[in-house]
């Protein structure tokens, strides 16, 4: 009865609710960093989010080195192995990606350019907001294996990954329209080439930070057709 009761015990998708958690912090930190830099420019306020961040990361990574060293001893778990590893590589990404978009400030002291930093942080909350639809796809991930057989719940969740693949269009508009103003920007001598680099390197990373988002709610949903 003992082993039988283990089998059960220490639920990775438990686990991977918790680095899901973290995950999540650490987007909302980098949101409020480029709040705080947008009112107060490189304060230290930044400086103490930016190692929040770094922190949160460390924390995260630490719970998926131990959920891939426990992986192989859960007997009862009904995720295909192979499958859950890349969800949590997908989902440790968004960590990794964040903390990255997070140091680049450390790299020298930007200053917030008016015309630009509005693109940027319209970009940042399409980003945001994706990658927060698709942690709330792991929040439901019970819910989804349980809808494997269709029904309103199955519909609902469909409709949630329809909702986040159209914010694609907005993501790649406010990717133009940032990168656009960054290249204007250096062509009239108003961004440094140091500053024209860090830029257009967050503007990258923060893209990606959305692409990762969109991926994970893609290998999330394809739990409704195993």
């Amino acid at each position: 009865m003992r082993l039988f009761t283990s089998l059960f015990k220490n639920n990775p998708s438990l686990e991977f609710q918790l680095h899901k958690d973290k995950v999540l912090d650490a987007i909302i930190k980098l949101k409020a960093l480029f709040d705080t830099f947008q009112s107060e420019g490189f304060s230290s306020q930044c400086e103490e989010l930016i190692q929040d961040i770094i922190q949160i990361e460390g924390e995260a990574d630490r719970i998926k080195f131990n959920l891939r060293k426990r992986l192989k001893h859960y007997i009862l778990f009904q995720i295909d192995r192979t499958h859950f590893q890349n969800m949590l590589s997908l989902q440790d990404d968004i960590a990794d990606i964040a903390e990255n978009i997070a140091q680049q400030f450390l790299h020298k002291n930007l200053v917030p350019h008016d015309e630009l930093l509005p693109l940027i942080i319209t970009l940042l909350n399409i980003s945001i907001n994706i990658v927060e639809k698709a942690l709330v796809l792991v929040e439901k991930m019970e819910l989804i294996q349980e809808s494997v057989f269709g029904g309103p719940p199955a519909e609902a969740i469909k409709e949630h990954i329809d909702d986040i693949a159209a914010l694609e269009t907005d993501l790649v508009n406010a990717k133009h329209k940032a990168q656009k103003k960054i290249y204007s920007l250096a062509d009239e001598k108003s961004l440094s080439f140091t500053d024209f680099t860090l830029w257009r390197h967050i503007s990258e990373s923060i893209s990606l930070l959305a692409n990762v988002g969109e991926k994970l709610s893609v290998r999330i949903s394809m739990l409704l057709n195993f």
